[in-house]
């Protein structure tokens, strides 16, 4: 259980990103949001939505669920994971609080900028290129950490003597 905790945590800080799901959630009889929603609010959820919304959500949780298949302890908690994934992260109250991030950030003109800039062929070509460019460079930052591995290691021993002598000098 531990490893599951540590996984979602590193995915996290690696920059997985979950998203929720997109307007069609209403239609399927999905929670949606109470109005009245501010018009930030709304360009920040329309904003949400073109960005990806459900199909980077689902893309996210099936490579987290990927990564756990590796470990062969984990794979009985595959389902549950899933499960868990659905409920916390394809909800509205996620696909909210982006939202009010996005809110928060930028201002109403920018919110505007970003939404012309999704909706132009450039940004289409962007959002449809990103999970690549996103996965390769991630492959690239593995490949360059595996090189430089023996590099780390003999930093960390000489840390490791470092610390030694220091509380040795310290008795």
């Amino acid at each position: 259980m531990k490893k599951l905790v540590c996984f979602l945590l590193i995915a996290g800080l690696t920059g997985t990103a979950l998203w929720a799901q997109d307007t069609s959630a209403a239609q399927n009889g999905a929670p949606t949001l109470s109005p009245p929603l501010s018009a930030k609010m709304r360009i920040a959820m329309e904003l949400y939505v073109l960005m990806g919304g459900a199909k980077t959500a689902e893309d996210a949780a099936n490579a987290v669920v990927a990564s756990l298949e590796q470990d062969p302890t984990m794979v009985p908690y595959k389902d549950v994971l899933k499960k868990w994934i659905g409920a916390v992260f394809y909800g509205s109250d996620f696909q909210e609080k982006i939202a009010e991030l996005y809110a928060e950030t930028y201002t109403l003109d920018e919110l505007n900028q970003l939404i012309d800039l999704y909706r132009s062929p450039l940004g289409k070509k962007m959002l449809a290129t990103l999970p690549e460019l996103t996965r390769r460079s991630g492959q690239i930052g593995v490949q360059l950490a595996k090189a430089h591995l023996p590099e780390l290691e003999d930093m960390m021993k000489a840390r490791q003597q470092e610390l030694k002598q220091q509380s040795q000098a310290g008795n």
